[in-house]
């Protein structure tokens, strides 16, 4: 499940995004050149993406999965790419506490 869901957010990507698996179950995406409206852009039609993936268990049983998203932006303040994590990971939590199965654009 996890190679299909890397596989998805990969052909939603130009060749100079970079994309790494960055946890167990979480990826980070870096988009070169992007602003925050069209990140928000592609952290949304991911999450779509994901969202249309149907899976199948061992009995054959049919499930889907659901996808949330933290954006985040270089900042003034941004002194590492930490402080960039830092921010997405806090729209992360904010997304999963809103319900999940969405992006929530880091705001300061």
């Amino acid at each position: 499940m996890l190679k299909t869901v890397a596989q998805s957010i990969s052909t939603s990507l130009r060749s100079l995004d970079i994309f790494a698996r960055y946890g167990g179950e979480e990826f980070i995406i870096c988009l070169p050149e992007t602003s925050i409206i069209q990140a928000t852009r592609v952290a949304e039609r991911i999450r779509s993406c994901i969202n249309d993936l149907t899976f199948y268990d061992k009995k054959n049983n049919q499930f889907k999965i659901s996808l949330s998203l933290g954006v985040s932006k270089i900042r003034e303040n941004s002194e590492t790419i930490e402080d960039i994590i830092r921010d997405a990971d806090k729209a992360l939590y904010e997304a999963k506490s809103q319900g999940r199965n969405r992006a929530v654009v880091f705001n300061n």
